[in-house]
C-alpha cells in the first residue's frame, strides 16, 4: 500500500503532493471523496506514473466535475474514474470515456430497511 502526502494552500489550491510509499510495476487506485476541479486525482495520477506505476484507476464517492475537471481527466494517466450517482451527472460526464457511475441505491436501500428494523448498518460494508 501506499499513499499520496497533499498539502493545501487553500481549498483547490495543492502546495505539495508526494508519494509514499513504492508502486514501481503496480496497478494503482486512488481513492478520494469528493472529486470538485479533479486536480488531486490527476496530479496523484502523474506522480504514480513517474514512480513506475503500470496502470493507474480512480474512485470517488461525489463526482463533481466542475470547471476543467473531465479536460484533466482526459490529458490524465487515469484509465477510469469509477464513481457514485450521489450526484447527478450530466450527459457530457455519463458519456465521457474514463467514467463509469455505479448505483448507491442497493446499500441505501439496505441501510435504510436496517435501521428501519433496529438492525446493524455496519455489516453492509464489510
Amino acid at each position: 500500500m501506499a499513499m499520496m502526502n497533499k498539502k493545501r494552500v487553500e481549498a483547490n489550491q495543492v502546495e505539495t503532493m508526494e508519494l509514499v510509499g513504492n508502486v514501481k510495476d503496480y496497478d494503482c487506485i486512488l481513492v478520494d471523496d469528493i472529486c470538485d476541479t479533479a486536480t488531486t486525482l490527476c496530479t496523484a495520477a502523474v506522480i504514480l506514473k513517474q514512480n513506475g506505476a503500470k496502470r493507474v484507476f480512480a474512485c470517488c464517492t461525489h463526482p463533481l466535475l466542475n470547471r476543467d475537471a473531465l479536460q484533466k481527466l482526459t490529458e490524465s494517466p487515469i484509465e477510469k474514474l469509477i464513481v457514485t450517482n450521489s450526484v447527478p451527472l450530466n450527459e457530457e460526464k455519463k458519456k465521457h470515456s474514463k467514467i463509469v457511475q455505479v448505483s448507491l441505491a442497493s446499500i441505501v436501500a439496505a441501510a435504510i430497511r436496517n435501521t428501519h428494523n433496529e438492525e446493524s448498518i455496519s455489516h453492509l460494508f464489510e
